[in-house]
């Protein structure tokens, strides 16, 4: 039996929308800081209601050592991905 037998590549993930923070979500925010998740980085929202909220952030954003950077909330663009019927959101600065 060969592991690569039937292989399929699969289709990248695509881009469908690309927008900036609502007035409404700008609104709700306090701050924003790069945080480590388990599967990478993530944006860290601290809200007005006390509660966190974490969005993993693009690939495109990523440095060596982000970890606690504070994030212009003026910047962030939320990137909204499919690949298969799947939905994801992700945030870039």
């Amino acid at each position: 039996m060969n592991i690569f037998e039937g292989l399929q590549v699969g289709r990248p993930w695509e881009v469908v929308n690309v927008r900036r923070l609502t007035p409404l979500e700008y609104l709700q925010i306090v701050s924003a800081k790069v945080v480590q998740g388990k599967y990478g980085y993530s944006v860290e929202f601290t809200l007005k209601n006390g509660k966190k909220s974490c969005v993993p952030l693009s690939t495109k954003c990523y440095t060596f050592n982000m970890e606690g950077t504070t994030i212009d909330l003026c910047k962030v663009a939320v990137i909204t991905l499919e690949n298969w019927g799947d939905t994801v959101i992700r945030v870039e600065f």
